[in-house]
C-alpha cells in the first residue's frame, strides 16, 4: 500500500515537471546554464527543440521524456519507475565510467562506459556488454551535438 502511494506521488511529481517542461518549451528563454542541462531536465534541446524517443514508461508518450524525471536531479537514480519494477540507475559520469558501483542497493560490476557507449545506451538502449537495457529506458533520437552536450552535463553530476 505504501509502495502504491509512493509510486502515485512520484507519478504526480513527474507529471507536474513534464507539464512545466512543455510550458517552458514554448518560451524563448530557457533558464539552464547549458544545452546539456536543458536536455537532461526537460527533454528539450536549446538547439533542436523537443527530443523524440521510443520506448520508456507509458506515461512518457503524453508528458514527454527527460533524464531527470527518472534518474533524479543529481543523476543518482534510485527512483522506482512507475508502472514497472525497475529502479533508475545512477547516471553520474563517475558511476558510469567505473567498473564497480551500487545500483538498487546492490554492488554491481560492469564494463566501463565510454562516451561512445553512453551515447549508444541513450540512443540504442544497449549496455557495454551489448545487452538490451530494459524498455523503460527510452531510446532517444538525438543529434550528435545534443548527445555531446548531455554527456558534458553528466560529467558535472557527482
Amino acid at each position: 500500500m505504501i509502495r502504491i502511494l509512493i509510486v502515485c506521488m512520484l507519478m504526480a511529481i513527474f507529471a507536474i515537471a513534464c507539464t512545466r517542461a512543455k510550458e517552458d518549451e514554448s518560451k524563448t528563454e530557457l533558464k539552464f546554464s547549458s544545452n546539456g542541462e536543458s536536455v537532461y531536465f526537460t527533454g528539450v534541446s536549446q538547439k533542436n527543440g523537443r527530443i523524440m524517443f521510443e520506448g520508456g514508461p507509458s506515461w512518457m508518450a503524453e508528458y514527454g521524456g527527460n533524464c531527470g524525471g527518472c534518474h533524479g536531479p543529481e543523476g543518482k537514480g534510485g527512483v522506482p519507475i512507475p508502472d514497472s519494477d525497475i529502479v533508475a540507475a545512477d547516471t553520474g559520469y563517475k558511476a558510469l565510467t567505473v567498473e564497480e558501483h551500487a545500483h538498487d542497493g546492490k554492488k554491481e560490476i560492469h564494463t566501463r562506459y565510454t562516451d561512445k557507449l553512453i551515447k549508444r545506451a541513450i540512443t540504442e538502449g544497449l549496455n557495454p556488454e551489448d545487452e538490451t537495457l530494459d524498455i523503460v529506458m527510452p531510446r532517444y533520437k538525438m543529434s550528435d551535438d545534443d548527445l555531446n552536450d548531455l554527456i558534458e552535463f553528466l560529467k558535472t553530476l557527482e
